[in-house]
């Protein structure tokens, strides 16, 4: 159960939360604001991942999964 939570954080929280801090300034958001904004990016991104990889040549797999949760981390952590 703690897996699967963090898997998820991982996966659909952190991308979005490091693109809501690159495009996103100003911080007059609250925390429930900016994780719903979060998340939603965070949906939005993986298809439009996808997309674009099937338009370079790229099979998605594994590392079209994980690579922007990775590269999300390290934005905030950079960031912070």
């Amino acid at each position: 159960m703690i897996v699967a939570l963090v898997a998820t954080l991982f996966l659909y929280i952190v991308p979005g939360l490091a693109l809501l801090d690159l495009l996103w300034t100003r911080r007059d958001l609250d925390w429930a604001d900016r994780l719903g904004l979060a998340a939603g990016l965070s949906v939005a991104l993986y298809p439009i991942l996808v997309l674009l990889a099937y338009l370079v040549g790229i099979v998605p797999g594994a590392l079209l999964a994980w690579l922007p949760g990775g590269v999300g981390l390290l934005i905030l952590a950079v960031g912070w």
